[in-house]
């Protein structure tokens, strides 16, 4: 039973593990040249020639830092940086680019499930706020209305 699970995917794991070293090395600030150097030489090692996952870790960081503040951007052009001083492909980066920006404007969407702002309606009973909810007579009779 265990056989029939899938296995991971081995580029989605090595892009994985791109990313996480080109974050962990750029989100640190402006590095020297050498830093930087001893950083592309780790990503190059890694990537074992994958020039193509280079290219997708930095083009998914480019788009997915577009639109925040600005010291997110900083650290998306630092891991893109990183990658092209790996090797990565250039031709590649620009489509994955927009591929960021995609993943980045969905995240902002809302959930197909939810309700539109402020129309309670379509929510059942066991999803609204107690003061939503419709008031129920007392055990004891009708509850007295409230001081003016």
């Amino acid at each position: 039973m265990a056989n029939d699970r899938p296995q991971p995917d081995r580029d989605r794991l090595l892009a994985a593990r791109l990313t996480g070293i080109a974050q962990r090395n750029a989100r640190w600030g402006a590095l020297t040249d050498d830093e930087k150097t001893a950083r592309a030489a780790e990503l190059r090692e890694v990537a074992d020639g994958r020039a193509d996952l280079l290219a997708e870790t930095a083009g998914l960081a480019l788009g997915t830092t577009e639109g925040k503040g600005e010291e997110y951007r900083a650290q998306g052009q630092a891991i893109a940086e990183l990658c092209r001083m790996a090797g990565a492909d250039e031709d590649l980066i620009p489509a994955w680019t927009l591929e960021g920006q995609r993943r980045a404007t969905a995240v902002q969407k809302r959930p197909f499930s939810r309700p539109p702002s402020g129309g309670n309606a379509a929510r059942p009973e066991t999803y609204r706020s107690s003061a939503q909810q419709p008031r129920r007579e007392s055990p004891t009779g009708p509850r007295p209305a409230p001081p003016p």
